[in-house]
């Protein structure tokens, strides 16, 4: 096995973290380098609300520094345990957006948390992971949220 760049898509939450961990050791044991992606939807307002176009620019503004500020965080947390460390964002649908940054950048795993949908939600919508699994070129290790 030879892995020397591992991607680590993110979302910010609790479950993501599990996959950076497991990206931290990966990195670190195969001396691979690391890219973190974060997909964004791409932003929506509907007119007519009494928002004006000076304050949706803000928001938007607003809302990329917080994610750059998370990924800021995500970079130091994996700095020393990486060979290199680099850190995107995309708009757009995450599972394609993950498939082709994994394919554009030569990527040899991708490691991804799980988010346990069930039930019904699951079977109409799916979740991006099972999507990023069933057509990703390279392997995919999902790691659930309470794993060890």
């Amino acid at each position: 096995m030879n892995i020397k760049k591992i991607l680590v898509p993110t979302d910010f939450s609790a479950n993501a973290d599990k996959g950076i961990d497991y990206a931290c050791t990966m990195a670190k044991t195969f001396g691979a380098a690391v890219i973190v992606l974060h997909v964004s939807a791409p932003p929506f307002y509907q007119a007519g609300y009494g928002i004006s176009p000076e304050t949706i620019t803000e928001m938007q503004q607003n809302i990329e520094q917080a994610i750059e500020e998370q990924l800021e965080k995500v970079r130091e947390r994996l700095s020393g345990s990486a060979a290199e460390v680099t850190v995107r964002t995309t708009e757009g649908i995450a599972a394609v957006e993950i498939v082709e940054t994994a394919k554009r950048e030569g990527v040899d795993l991708i490691i991804m948390a799980t988010h346990g949908h069930t039930g019904v939600k699951h079977f109409f919508l799916g979740s991006t992971t099972e999507k990023v699994v069933r057509t990703a070129a390279c392997p995919v290790l999902t790691v659930r949220s309470d794993s060890h």
